[in-house]
């Protein structure tokens, strides 16, 4: 259940690294930290309810919840909509990346932090579609890839 408890909170870290400042630029701070408080809210109630299936179901999956509460079925299509749930995380990140990396590079290598000044190249360049490709295949492949391999 420990584990169960880190990896969740690993994950929602994570997350709320990338979604903090971009809640509050959008909505406001006073708004934003309203919407952040009631997704803690919402958040420590799930923990909650999911903490409670651990211990009624003496497993850590979701699929295993769902083969418990609902039958076969619904914990195939539980097990898919969790697949589906990080494929949409790990192309987030793709996407994050790959137009990051370029901006990361201009400002650690040349110090210049004006964004339209790009002394890349163009198949390493940001706003470029070669550029993008390119931070988006070698994230993938030096990143996701021997971390997607079977232990």
């Amino acid at each position: 259940m420990i584990m169960a408890i880190l990896g969740a909170g690993k994950t929602s870290i994570t997350i709320g690294t990338m979604t903090l400042p971009y809640i509050c630029l959008e909505n406001g701070i006073i708004f934003g930290s309203f919407l952040l408080f009631v997704g803690a809210l919402v958040s420590n109630y799930a923990g909650m309810r999911f903490i409670e299936c651990t211990e009624r179901a003496k497993s850590l999956k979701y699929t295993d919840f769902a083969l418990q509460l609902y039958g076969p079925f619904c914990s195939k299509v539980t097990g898919w909509c969790i697949v589906l749930c990080l494929l949409g995380f790990v192309i987030s990140y793709v996407v994050f990346l790959k137009l990051l990396i370029p901006q990361i590079l201009i400002l650690l290598v040349w110090g210049s932090n004006d964004w339209e000044y790009d002394p890349l190249p163009v198949v390493f360049g940001k706003g470029e579609y070669s550029g993008q490709l390119f931070w988006a295949t070698a994230y993938s492949i030096l990143f996701l890839l021997p971390l997607s391999l079977p232990k």
